[in-house]
This record gives structure tokens, C-alpha cells and sequence, in this order.
């Protein structure tokens, strides 16, 4: 490679390792809000003796990855410019207003009233501690909502001009929000996190329960979590379709590089996706999902004797 393809994989690896943490921390944030807000809750209208204990567990851990995710956060913003400053000097005009929405209205409240959650138990009254918490709640949905609504736009840019120093420039106020992918990217991610924060609590939950049969915030935790997961998976696994079938109308391509459809299908054939790959010597196992006008939906497992058959 020369010294240009070394300088675009090092600064492709940089921003992945940024994007990969923060993204880790922002999600763990993002689901594990509500749930303190539903503990807090059950603690002081439920009367629940685990509520109080899974409140106060839990929010040392929040308060820990806010502040991590929001140095990771920081790295991030400079990385747009310092890495992909041509990408900032065309869509700034666009991606910059959302993330300034975010830092300004979504981090600064979430960040701030995560210390009054944090050192204000027992020192504020209680119903003016729940409101704090359902705030910071907020402002992690906020944060969310104005980050997917960049990134949509980024996936599926509508509504905007060119000039022609190729710098986009949105037609209206509305085109922040107007991607065609951002509901359901939206509601996915938030539904994503809570699925997969509920997991993890039930997984803590479930150790200390095996550990500690008499706590009663380990049931507690467990209960909610379970509970949780038994509406949200179903809904999930809905939200997950209709935001594939909205990639399908608006990134063909896209779709096709995520399941593997390397080759354009022949004329009147379905596309064949793979949804699992594995080379074994010359051979490769493939899961896939056949999609034709005549089969809706089916898996099949083929073997290829060359992969680049595939």
C-alpha cells in the first residue's frame, strides 16, 4: 500500500476504536436510564425492599460510563475534523446544527443532573430526586435522538443542494429531520439498548440471585429485567424488519453487502443473501436466505466448492 491507503486505514482504525467505545458506553447509558427511573419508582410508590438496593447499585455504574462516554464522546467530535475533514467542510452546514443540538440540549442536561442524581440521594427530597432522574432519562433519549437523526441523514441525505464548491447545504430546517431512515433507526437503537441493558441485568441479577438467594434486590432486578425482555424481544425483532425492509427501498446496495449478495441475481431469479459464512479449505458453508418471486422467505444451507461462487 501506498503512503495514502496507510493513511486512510490507520485513521479508519482510529475513528472504529473511538466509535466502538463510545457507542458501548453511550448504548449502557441510554438503556440503563430507564430502568433507575423504574427502580426509583417502584422504591418510592411500590414500597420494594430490592428497589432502593438496584437503584443505588446501578448508579454508580451510570454515573461511571456517563463520564467515560462523554471523554470518548469529545475524541469523537475532533476526530470528524482531524480524520475526515473533507466530509466536515461539505456536510457541516447539515451534520453540524444536530450535533450541536446534542452537546448543547441532550449532554449538557444529562451530564449536569447526573451529579445532582448521584450525590443528591438523601440530600434532596425524594420526589425532587425522581424528577432529576426521569430529567437525566430525557436527556439520554434526547442525546439519542439528535445522534440517529445525523447519522439517518448521513445513511439516506434528503432534501438538499449542491454548490459548486460541492458543499451541501440543507433546503430547510425540516431536512435535519426528514431522513426517510430515521424513525425507524431510531427506534431500533433505543429499543436495542434496552433489550441489551435488561439482558445484562438480568445476567447480574441471576449470578447474584445464585450467590445470594435472599437478596431481594437481585430478585427485583431480575423480575423487572425478565419481564421487560418478554414484551420488548418480540417488538424488537418487528422494528428489525421494517427498518430492513426501509433499507431495502432506500440502500439496496447496502442491504445486499450486509447479507453477502456479492453478484447481481440472473434476470427472473431471486437474490441469494448470505446470512452466515464460513470458509472451510476450499469449500464454504453458507447460510442463506433465498428470496425469489415465488418463495418469500426461506433458508437453505448450500455448499460451493469455490467461494467466490458465493
Amino acid at each position: 500500500m501506498n503512503d495514502s491507503d496507510w493513511v486512510l486505514l490507520l485513521s479508519r482504525g482510529q475513528f472504529a476504536v473511538t466509535m466502538g467505545m463510545h457507542i458501548t458506553l453511550a448504548a449502557l447509558t441510554l438503556g440503563l436510564a430507564p430502568f433507575l427511573v423504574w427502580f426509583e419508582a417502584r422504591w418510592l410508590w411500590g414500597k420494594q425492599p430490592g428497589a432502593r438496593e438496584a437503584l443505588h447499585f446501578w448508579l454508580k455504574i451510570f454515573a461511571l460510563t456517563v463520564a467515560i462516554g462523554a471523554v470518548s464522546g469529545v475524541v469523537m467530535e475532533f476526530q470528524f475534523g482531524t480524520n475526515w475533514a473533507p466530509f466536515s467542510q461539505q456536510v457541516g452546514g447539515i451534520i453540524g446544527p444536530l450535533l450541536f443540538y446534542e452537546v448543547l440540549i441532550a449532554f449538557f442536561l444529562e451530564s449536569a443532573l447526573t451529579g445532582v442524581m448521584l450525590f443528591g440521594m438523601g440530600r434532596i427530597r425524594p420526589g425532587l430526586h425522581f424528577a432529576v432522574t426521569c430529567m437525566v432519562a430525557f436527556g439520554a433519549f434526547l442525546s439519542a435522538f439528535w445522534i440517529l437523526a445525523a447519522n439517518s441523514w448521513m445513511q439516506t441525505p434528503i432534501d438538499f443542494t449542491r454548490d459548486d464548491a460541492g458543499v451541501f447545504h440543507p433546503n430547510s430546517a425540516m431536512t435535519l429531520l426528514s431522513a426517510p431512515s430515521f424513525p425507524w433507526r431510531f427506534a431500533h437503537m433505543l429499543l436495542a439498548t434496552l433489550v441489551a441493558v435488561a439482558f445484562m441485568l438480568a445476567g447480574v441479577a441471576a449470578w447474584r440471585v445464585l450467590h445470594r438467594p435472599q437478596e431481594a434486590a437481585a430478585k427485583f432486578m431480575l423480575t423487572s429485567a425478565i419481564t421487560f425482555c418478554l414484551f420488548a424481544v418480540p417488538l424488537q425483532i418487528v422494528l428489525g424488519d421494517l427498518h430492513g425492509e426501509n433499507t431495502l427501498r432506500y440502500q439496496p446496495a447496502k442491504l445486499a453487502a450486509i447479507e453477502g449478495g456479492w453478484r447481481p441475481p440472473a434476470p427472473g431469479e431471486g437474490s441469494h443473501s448470505g446470512c452466515l459464512r464460513y470458509p472451510i479449505s476450499k469449500c464454504s458453508v453458507i447460510m442463506q436466505k433465498l428470496l425469489s418471486p415465488t418463495w418469500d422467505r426461506s433458508i437453505y444451507v448450500t455448499i460451493f466448492p469455490d467461494t467466490s461462487k458465493a
